[in-house]
């Protein structure tokens, strides 16, 4: 990839654009990908709302899937060579932010939706900072929509909206999901018009 479709990518994330370069032959696996995330959250979803005891841990699974997913879309960016993605950073808050809802039961409510909130908000600022180094006119909208929802969704659960309520809080990690794999489908739509600038 070129520094003249590009220029700041340099100058801020010397990797970064190797790692855009890297990602953009295997675009189509990026779109797989946040499809199958979009179909977890969906089915978290209605899980949620079927369910007659309400519980959040099979959204931790759930969560604890997604990153793995979202772990090797970073692994697919290092292949060219980085030492780390900002979808590595996070794969890796969601991974941890999954054992906190698969852990909720055991943590005292105000713990449980501070930590679990705050770990979400790092996820959606590694993917809105990501965005912001994908210096193109034509890059999808859906990347910082998805990742400002996410840093949204971690206020809300640090804020303690809906507290109490098992399902309105499922609810906001399903949603997570939802729109994380949204970001992805935008990663991959703005990795097709960057191999075509070149």
């Amino acid at each position: 990839m070129t520094n003249r479709a590009a220029p700041e990518q340099t100058s801020l994330a010397p990797d970064f654009t190797d790692i855009l370069a890297t990602l953009a032959a295997r675009g189509r696996q990026v779109m797989v990908v946040g499809a199958l995330m979009i179909a977890i959250g969906s089915a978290s979803l209605a899980f949620l709302g079927a369910s007659q005891v309400p519980s959040i841990v099979p959204v931790g699974f759930a969560m604890a899937l997604c990153a793995v997913l979202e772990l090797g879309i970073g692994h697919y960016g290092r292949s060219g060579g980085a030492r780390s993605t900002p979808w590595d950073a996070s794969g890796a808050l969601m991974a941890l932010a999954s054992v906190v809802v698969m852990a909720s039961p055991l943590l005292p409510s105000f713990l449980f939706s501070t930590l679990a909130g705050l770990l979400l908000m790092g996820a959606g600022w590694a993917r809105l900072r990501a965005s912001t180094l994908i210096n193109i006119r034509s890059k999808s909208a859906i990347l910082p929509i998805s990742a400002s929802s996410s840093i949204l969704i971690g206020i809300l659960l640090v804020t303690r909206w809906g507290a109490g309520d098992m399902t309105a809080t499922g609810g906001l990690f399903a949603l997570d999901l939802v729109v994380t794999g949204w970001g992805l489908v935008g990663l991959s739509v703005t990795l097709k018009r960057l191999m075509s600038l070149n």
